[in-house]
């Protein structure tokens, strides 16, 4: 298979002692010189991203990061921590970096909008020259699959298990629940004019909510960068700018890159063969070389509600698996491999977020943890992000 799209990542990790408590040395860890810029700053001093370089292949994405991620071992066992790909459990707690964004973010949600500790995977995939409403009608219907895919959040910061996706659910339907434009999966789209509007109308409102001059807000956001809503058009990055999907949490590798495999094999396959894309009136997928159809948006928002509170159901997993063998035929045969836990976890239904849960009641926690079960939880999360990190 031709490779069509160029991808990449970014990757929000949680930093952690020994013991598996939350370590806001941050700071020292980017300091280091070893750092040639690939991981930066986030939120908190407990939260390092690594940004990867784009890569027209999963083979070659997943080469270049774990050889960046084991430099990144090495730096953090010199400091005396280590890091997970997870958000805040309760085991300590992240001190915000002053990042200036942060603090107008704080000023426009308030206490009850606070984000700090939650960790996020972005995936990057190159816009296709007159086939971008197709892609983002596509990206639109994905989303709550995602969600299912890649929860690693059935905790919340105070630890409390209540639902699948503890994040998602605070991004969409507590801390923002006032600004759905800037957080929500939003129904398709019939023009790309409209994500134009979009963009104009968020810079629009959080400006005026910022209590900035409108001059500073615009030093620290622009169009293509307000707000957490899941799918972000960035035209300036990449030779045809890129798509910025939003969903995922912080997950281990192998279903971070299981993700970009399925997103860039359906994608590819569906340009490179001059697919049309159709909105069903139907709940269903149906995907084959005649047309894409999608399913109609209110069975998108049913399905985002499902993950959300269930995590991969038996309706995600059905909904995954007739998509894996379209996106098979999308990848070169190298790539193929990287859908294998898409598979499993269709088979078995064992997600991240149903691995943790399971770990946690056999060790004696059940719904709601302590601090020092928060950090049972980070170590056990720890053990499954060296596993794909180092041992690959």
């Amino acid at each position: 298979m031709e490779t069509v799209s160029n991808i990449g990542t970014e990757y929000e990790l949680l930093v952690i002692d020994r013991e598996g408590y939350i370590s806001n040395t941050a700071p020292i860890i980017l300091q280091d010189p070893r750092n040639k810029g690939q991981f930066v700053k986030e939120g908190t001093k407990a939260m390092v991203e690594y940004n990867s370089p784009p890569a027209d292949t999963i083979t070659k994405l997943h080469k270049q990061t774990t050889r960046d991620l084991e430099l990144l071992e090495k730096i953090c066992e010199d400091n005396g921590v280590t890091v997970i790909a997870a958000s805040e459990y309760g085991a300590g707690e992240g001190i915000s970096s002053g990042n200036p964004r942060t603090r107008t973010y704080a000023r426009i949600l308030g206490v009850d909008g606070s984000l700090r500790g939650i960790c996020a995977f972005q995936g990057h995939i190159d816009q296709a020259r007159r086939r971008e409403l197709a892609q983002h009608q596509l990206f639109t219907a994905l989303d709550p699959l995602s969600i299912a895919i890649n929860s690693t959040s059935p905790y919340a910061r105070d630890g409390k298990n209540e639902i699948a996706c503890h994040r998602v659910d605070r991004v969409r339907n507590i801390a923002l629940q006032r600004w759905p434009l800037h957080s929500r999966n939003l129904p398709y789209v019939s023009t790309i004019k409209e994500l134009e509007r979009q963009k104009d109308l968020r810079l629009l409102q959080w400006g005026e909510a910022s209590g900035l001059s409108w001059e500073e807000f615009t030093t620290l956001f622009q169009r293509e960068n307000v707000g957490y809503h899941p799918i972000r058009k960035r035209d300036s990055i990449g030779k045809s700018g890129t798509w910025e999907l939003r969903t995922p949490d912080s997950v281990p590798l192998r279903y971070a890159h299981a993700t970009m495999a399925l997103y860039k094999g359906i994608n590819d396959y569906m340009i490179s063969r001059s697919i049309p894309v159709i909105i069903s009136t139907g709940d269903e997928f149906d995907l084959s070389e005649k047309a894409v159809v999608l399913p109609r948006f209110s069975q998108v928002q049913k399905l985002e509600t499902e993950a959300i509170q269930n995590g991969f159901s038996r309706e995600i997993a059905r909904n995954t698996f007739r998509l894996l063998s379209f996106a098979e035929r999308g990848l070169p045969q190298e790539d193929q491999k990287f859908l294998e836990p898409l598979y499993h976890m269709v088979e078995t239904g064992k997600s991240p977020a149903r691995l943790l849960t399971s770990h946690m009641k056999r060790s004696g926690y059940n719904d709601r943890l302590s601090p020092k079960g928060a950090a049972v939880a980070n170590l056990f999360m720890r053990r499954m992000y060296v596993q794909d990190t180092l041992n690959t």
